[in-house]
């Protein structure tokens, strides 16, 4: 009985582990969307962008 439950709650970490990374590549994907939206202002290339996130 307590390696089941043993088991049962080491799946339920791993699970909120999943949760956390997942939740943060998103926002690192969402700040990316971000940045490039602010970037385009008149004037700006696609070049001058790809040059700030390489090099910042």
């Amino acid at each position: 009985m307590a390696s089941s439950e043993q088991d049962r709650l080491a799946k339920t970490a791993w699970i909120g582990r999943v949760a956390i990374i997942i939740g943060a590549l998103f926002l690192s994907r969402l700040f990316l969307v971000a940045l490039y939206a602010a970037s385009m202002s008149p004037g700006t290339a696609l070049g001058d962008f790809a040059t700030m996130t390489v090099f910042p």
